[in-house]
């Protein structure tokens, strides 16, 4: 860490042809880049393929036995890693059943919901005010005639 932060490396990769109109879309990506905080650089030409020397399967031999090694691999030498302990170093919880109220486990345990009419205030036997037809709409004229 450095200055008490921590620092992560995120990198992005674009190709893009510059005689094309992708560049237009490729230099707002930059921008948004570059307001996120992140340092933006374009590189022009990649390194030659055969510089790769340091890497753990840089040639096509080791590559093609790694696919054949990966291929031939049956799904019991897979494995899955089963952890005794998580990170805090507390013991993984089972689950378990226990009885309680959906309310109670949503957290709106002793809440009430109420609602409340902010409208204006119409008695139950009080008709729909009709509107004067001469006053509607020609489409609406047809509809409710």
């Amino acid at each position: 860490m450095a200055g008490g932060k921590e620092e992560y490396n995120a990198f992005f990769y674009s190709l893009v042809s510059t005689d094309t109109q992708e560049m237009y879309y490729s230099s707002k990506r930059q921008q948004f880049l570059i307001d996120q905080g992140y340092s933006f650089k374009i590189i022009t030409s990649l390194p030659p393929p055969d510089s790769g020397a340091d890497l753990s399967f840089h040639s096509l031999k080791d590559q093609l036995d790694l696919l054949n090694n990966l291929l031939v691999a049956g799904d019991d030498m897979v494995g899955l890693e089963q952890l005794e302990e998580d990170t805090d170093g507390m013991a993984l919880l089972k689950a378990r059943r226990s009885m309680g109220s959906m309310r109670a486990m949503s957290g709106a345990n002793g809440m009430i919901y109420m609602e409340y009419n902010t409208g204006k205030s119409k008695q139950v036997g009080q008709s729909k005010k009709v509107k004067d037809p001469a006053k509607r709409h020609s489409l609406f004229k047809k509809r409710f005639t």
